[in-house]
């Protein structure tokens, strides 16, 4: 599973998804025991003043139960207490991003950010997360804003874990169950013209 731009590969860490018909050319369908691995590097140590955006094209159908299913996400385990990830949380099937720094701020579930539409619909769609210096985080579901929240962090989001892809390495009800297409990981804040650009 090779990155067409930094040369951070994955490599499965569960199963290994299936190569399937993407929204752009091919993509990944993950059944809900697969998941990738990306080797932690410090591209992925975000500082508390840094801008980092996530994007990807997702396709799910509907299913129950209902739970929280990965796009991307870290988690630093016992060493560190960061936790983000960006998904479709349980309430049910909605555009979510939460993300918890090194030390513990952003944890309120009042700081996450949750979209109001449920996207296990069969649909191709493109979810971005922006997350810029200042601190406001904003959640775009086909080029709209869905969600948007500043939240005063007092760390950055720094860990020695790897990525994950489809699934979270905490225990279950986090694992994808549909297709992700051209996931992508910005060292900055995507312009909104961008997503919109890339949207169309």
């Amino acid at each position: 599973y090779l990155d067409a731009y930094n040369g951070h590969h994955a490599a499965p860490s569960l199963g290994a998804p299936d190569a399937v018909t993407g929204q752009v050319n091919g993509a990944q369908y993950f059944d809900g025991a697969d998941g990738l691995n990306v080797p932690a590097h410090t591209d992925f140590d975000f500082g508390v003043g840094d801008s980092f955006s996530f994007a990807s094209w997702i396709k799910v159908d509907p299913h129950d139960p209902p739970q929280n299913e990965m796009i991307i996400g870290r988690d630093g385990g016992a060493s560190s207490s960061v936790h983000w990830w960006i998904g479709l949380g349980d309430s049910p099937g909605v555009a979510t991003f939460v993300c918890i720094a090194s030390d513990g701020s952003g944890g309120s579930g009042g700081d996450f950010l949750v979209g109001p539409t449920d996207l296990r619909d069969g649909l191709w769609h493109y979810v971005v997360v922006v997350r810029e210096a200042g601190g406001t985080s904003r959640l775009y579901v086909d080029a709209g804003l869905e969600a948007e929240k500043t939240v005063n962090y007092t760390a950055g989001f720094e860990a020695s874990t790897p990525l994950t892809i489809g699934w979270f390495n905490l225990s279950g009800n986090y694992e994808m169950e549909g297709n992700i297409d051209e996931l992508a990981v910005y060292s900055r804040a995507l312009e909104f013209p961008e997503i919109q650009q890339q949207y169309l």
